[in-house]
């Protein structure tokens, strides 16, 4: 899971999602992200 989330953060997705910058797309993949790992 580590790897996982090392790899995610690496793209810059979230930082892109905090500034309001993504696509549908990359938003829905943003937020299951979020959500598999607050789930943990």
């Amino acid at each position: 899971m580590k790897d996982k989330i090392r790899l995610f953060l690496e793209t810059d997705l979230l930082e892109k999602y905090l500034i309001g910058s993504t696509t549908k797309e990359e938003t829905l993949q943003v937020e299951r992200v979020i959500l598999r790992f607050i789930r943990k």
